[in-house]
């Protein structure tokens, strides 16, 4: 309906509602000095919520929940409002605590694939195919092939060595 210096006045249904304006502005946040807590938390929060984020982002995308991201944050700014850690130190310490563990375990699970692609792909001196027959009886093969390294437990009526 209007305004009348700090009053707004506005129609909801058949009502007729006054709103007291308040006189904070953008600006006043900025620069008064009655803010400076208020600037001083934002900017803590700003730099928390970021060394959360990379902590959380390290994590696999299968174990990731929401939740984690904002226990993160938390940390994150409570160490900083402690004062005594910078950035890097807060994100080393949630780093180590959380994604390291994570880290460690896809190292180790691309050097056992590796290892595992390597020795089937095991280079041979003389890289011939070479049917092996095998008795029905003791699961053995009849002729020992040199780049024979797997034995089959089950009956396999022909196969070829690698």
């Amino acid at each position: 309906m209007g305004r009348f210096d700090f009053i707004t006045l506005y129609k909801v249904g058949d009502q007729i509602r006054m709103r007291v304006r308040t006189p904070l502005s953008r600006k006043r946040v900025l620069k008064s000095p009655e803010f400076r807590n208020t600037r001083i938390y934002a900017g803590r929060m700003a730099r928390a919520s970021k060394i959360g984020s990379k902590v959380y982002q390290s994590l696999p995308k299968e174990f990731r929940q929401f939740w984690m991201y904002r226990a993160f944050v938390g940390e994150a700014m409570t160490m900083l409002k402690q004062g005594q850690l910078n950035d890097k130190e807060v994100f080393g310490i949630l780093w180590k605590t959380y994604a390291e563990v994570w880290q460690d375990k896809a190292v180790v699970e691309n050097a056992e694939k590796n290892s595992r692609v390597k020795a089937r792909n095991k280079p041979s001196s003389r890289q011939k195919n070479r049917a092996v027959r095998w008795h029905k009886k003791d699961s053995l093969p009849i002729r020992w092939d040199e780049n024979l390294f797997i034995v089959f437990k089950s009956l396999v009526p022909e196969m070829r060595a690698p």
